[in-house]
C-alpha cells in the first residue's frame, strides 16, 4: 500500500508543477497580446487610456492616411472653451492641426481632427494625443489639459 501512496503523490506533484508552470505561461501570453505585443494583421480592439475625467473621448476614426477625428464629452461640470491654437490637439508625430476654437457645455459632445502619421488598413496604432482647454466657473477660468493614448486599428 506504502508504494502506491508514493506514486499517487509523485504524480500529483508532477501535475501540479506543471499545471501551475502552463497556467503563468498563459497568463503573460493574454497580457502580452492584450497589449498589442505581437502584432499582426488582425484588427485591434478601439481603447484608451489615460485622460482626465473631465474630457474623455468616446469615439474615434484614424484612417490610414491619417486623417483622424475625436467625439470628446465634456463631464467637466462646467462650460469649457477650446481654442484654435497651433499644436492644441496633436496625435504622435502630428503634420498639422486644425483645432476648433469653441465653448462647450456640460455634458455636450464636441469633436476635433488632425493627421497623424498614417498605416496600413486593419495595421495597429497607439495615438498620444492631448487637447488644452479652459474651464470657466462663474467669473473664474482654470486651464486644463486632457492627454491620454487611443489604441485600434486604421481604417
Amino acid at each position: 500500500m506504502t508504494g502506491m501512496n508514493k506514486k499517487g503523490q509523485g504524480a500529483m506533484e508532477y501535475l501540479m508543477t506543471y499545471g501551475w508552470a502552463i497556467l503563468v505561461v498563459m497568463i503573460v501570453g493574454i497580457v502580452l497580446w492584450q497589449l498589442g505585443i505581437f502584432g499582426g494583421t488582425g484588427t485591434q480592439t478601439k481603447s484608451f487610456s489615460g485622460f482626465s475625467a473631465g474630457v474623455k473621448p468616446l469615439s474615434w476614426t484614424v484612417l490610414a492616411s491619417g486623417a483622424t477625428t475625436v467625439t470628446f464629452l465634456n463631464a467637466e461640470g462646467a462650460p469649457i472653451t477650446i481654442a484654435a491654437t497651433a499644436g492644441n490637439f496633436p496625435c504622435m508625430s502630428s503634420t498639422g492641426s486644425t483645432p476648433v476654437a469653441m465653448t462647450v457645455q456640460s455634458n455636450h459632445e464636441f469633436q476635433q481632427t488632425t493627421t497623424c502619421i498614417g498605416g496600413t488598413v486593419g495595421g495597429g496604432y497607439n495615438a498620444n494625443m492631448s487637447l488644452t482647454y479652459t474651464k470657466s466657473i462663474g467669473t473664474v477660468t482654470e486651464p486644463h489639459r486632457a492627454s491620454g493614448i487611443l489604441k485600434g486599428s486604421y481604417e
